[in-house]
C-alpha cells in the first residue's frame, strides 16, 4: 500500500516556515485561526481525494478517465 502524496500550496509551506524560523509569538487568535485554516484544508483535500478514488480518476485536479472524455463525477 502506498502512502499518498499531499502538496501543500507553496504559500502556506512559506508562511509555516517564516513562524517557526523567526520564532515570533504570535496573538492566541491568530494561533487558533490558523490551526482552524488548516485542519480546514486538510479536511477538504482529504475530502476531494476520496472522490477521486471514488469516480477512478487519475488526476483528481480536472477528473481525468484515462479514457475518452472526462469525468462528470467529481
Amino acid at each position: 500500500m502506498k502512502p499518498e502524496v499531499v502538496n501543500i500550496p507553496v504559500p502556506i509551506m512559506l508562511a509555516t516556515t517564516k513562524i517557526v524560523a523567526e520564532k515570533k509569538p504570535i496573538s492566541l487568535l491568530s494561533s487558533i485561526l490558523f490551526s482552524l485554516f488548516f485542519k480546514l484544508f486538510q479536511v477538504i483535500l482529504k475530502i476531494r481525494i476520496q472522490v477521486t478514488k471514488i469516480s477512478g480518476s487519475k488526476d483528481f485536479l480536472i477528473g481525468y478517465t484515462g479514457k475518452k472524455g472526462f469525468s462528470t463525477n467529481l
